[in-house]
């Protein structure tokens, strides 16, 4: 469920031309890799549909948010 995830956050990246978990130069100085996957596992609703602003069509926003589900047994699965 979590390369479905990723799958998603890549898609949205590529199609917005932003990264998702963007930080300024210097913002991100003291964090570490626990930090950074803690702040992922913390994403809420309303910060998918944030993600998803700027997508090309409301069909692109319905893919993406079901490949973006917080809660993983509602993302679809890749078998």
């Amino acid at each position: 469920k979590c390369d479905i995830w990723s799958l998603g956050i890549t898609f949205v990246e590529l199609l917005t031309g932003q990264a998702c978990f963007h930080r300024e130069r210097g913002a991100c100085d003291g964090y570490t890799k626990e930090v950074v996957l803690r702040e992922i596992q913390e994403v809420s609703e309303g910060d998918v549909e944030r993600m998803l602003t700027g997508l090309p069509s409301a069909q692109a926003v319905d893919f993406h948010r079901n490949l973006l589900a917080v809660d993983p047994s509602l993302r679809p699965t890749a078998l």
